[in-house]
């Protein structure tokens, strides 16, 4: 296959960027390195497309289709965090996160058809894999409990963009990576480390990043980000002070149904909805009484989750009206909740859910209807369940860091949290029997 060459100079890689999804209308695709798409349009003819919606000069381009893609499945037509990069006579619409680009072809709903252009790395030589390693950051897991050995150690094994350089924890190691039980120490001896992910309970939190913000590194929070709200402002004003990265992850967010949930609800009014979020905390957090201590956050530790979700595909924002807030007599957060949001919104936690798990949504707008279970990742509109994104949740988190880093940005999103303080605020306390693990 020619390499596709445009007006302007450059000359594409076929082995860098190869088209996986055709139709009629259009032949693209796109190289993620200098962020616009190359095609050739069944009206306008050759173009050039950058990520700021500008057609680039008047460039020649010969581009021969790879065919449709080979795996099959539904080709999903939500994605994530999108902006349209195009005019109106060619709607694409690129995801950053996912590097990858969506083509309508239609602005008809009911017969359009997507294109999903997506990078795809060939087998590449030594000196390529060479490269892609020296690319590959290195980051510091601080906190090696349950949390960092079932998602965040697979997540950094699994990455091109992260090599996990050293752990920070008073018992919990890695295998083949150097520990540290003292957190400055390793601050002072890992001066190639730039980057680092707490994973620590969130009332340590703030003094680890603090710490790290101060001794210049980047900064990746496990959710929920703090113990309070102004802590987490004060680490922004921090980081944004010394022109570093803070990133306030929120997991669910990433979950593969998401997506398609945002995009469907963007130009639609939500009428109501309900939310359970029931689970057992006994199977979830074994014998962690510190989530049962003040800023431990209880049932809205998992809650949090539900919220993230919630506050990311709504249209628009809503606030809690009400909260019942049931506390074990001898704990001092909730293990159950009931909360009414404004626009009709309901949600029900519970932490002591036997049997089935519930991670579920359900919003209304007007006759259309979105389903969101098994923590996001499985999405339902109108009855007909859409493909979601690829990427698994912690591998898509730390995909962003490194984006973040990459382009010296920020993302902090205090949302969920706002939420919790609210309902802790106007919540009528229940005492309701003892607890223990």
């Amino acid at each position: 296959m020619e390499a596709p060459r445009c007006g302007v100079g450059r000359i594409w890689s076929c082995q860098r960027v190869r088209i996986i999804g055709v139709d009629d209308d259009h032949i693209a695709c796109f190289d993620p390195a200098e962020m616009c798409l190359i095609g050739v349009h069944q009206e306008l003819g050759p173009i050039i497309i950058d990520r700021e919606a500008k057609v680039i000069g008047d460039p020649f381009v010969h581009v021969q289709p790879c065919g449709p893609p080979k795996s099959g499945g539904q080709i999903n037509p939500f994605l994530p965090k999108f902006h349209v990069v195009a005019h109106d006579c060619f709607p694409l619409m690129f995801d950053q996160q996912l590097q990858c680009i969506n083509v309508q072809s239609s602005l008809n709903a009911t017969s359009a058809r997507y294109l999903i252009i997506r990078l795809i790395w060939g087998m590449p030589d030594v000196d390529s894999r060479n490269r892609s390693r020296a690319m590959e950051q290195l980051i510091c897991l601080v906190g090696i409990g349950k949390i960092a050995i079932d998602q965040h150690v697979p997540a950094i094994a699994a990455s091109s963009d992260w090599t996990l350089a050293a752990t920070v924890s008073r018992a919990g190691t890695v295998d083949g990576v150097s520990s540290y039980s003292d957190f400055d120490a390793m601050l002072a001896a890992r001066q190639d480390i730039r980057t680092i992910s707490l994973c620590l309970p969130p009332v340590p939190r703030y003094d680890y990043a603090a710490r790290a913000i101060a001794a210049g590194r980047h900064v990746m929070l496990e959710k929920p980000p703090g113990a309070t709200l102004a802590e987490v402002q004060d680490l922004q004003a921090m980081a944004a002070a010394q022109g570093l990265t803070l990133y306030t992850t929120w997991h669910s967010r990433m979950a593969k149904g998401v997506a398609a949930a945002k995009a469907f609800l963007l130009d639609k009014t939500v009428t109501g909805g309900h939310i359970d979020w029931k689970e057992n905390v006994r199977r979830w957090h074994p014998d962690q009484d510190w989530i049962f201590e003040p800023g431990g956050m209880g049932v809205f530790d998992p809650g949090s989750n539900a919220l993230s979700i919630l506050t990311d595909v709504l249209p628009a924002p809503v606030h809690i009206k009400s909260a019942e807030l049931r506390f074990p007599e001898n704990k001092f957060t909730p293990i159950a909740a009931s909360v009414q949001f404004s626009g009709d919104l309901t949600m029900e936690l519970d932490w002591l859910k036997e049997g089935h798990q519930m991670w579920e949504i359900t919003l209304r707008a007007g006759d259309d209807v979105v389903t969101l279970l098994e923590g996001g990742n499985r999405c339902i509109i109108n009855d007909l369940e859409v493909a979601g994104t690829t990427l698994e949740e912690y591998p898509a988190l730390y995909h962003h860091m490194a984006t973040l880093v990459r382009e010296g940005r920020s993302d902090v999103d205090l949302a969920p949290m706002v939420h919790v303080s609210d309902a802790m605020t106007l919540g009528k306390r229940i005492n309701v029997a003892p607890f223990s693990f």
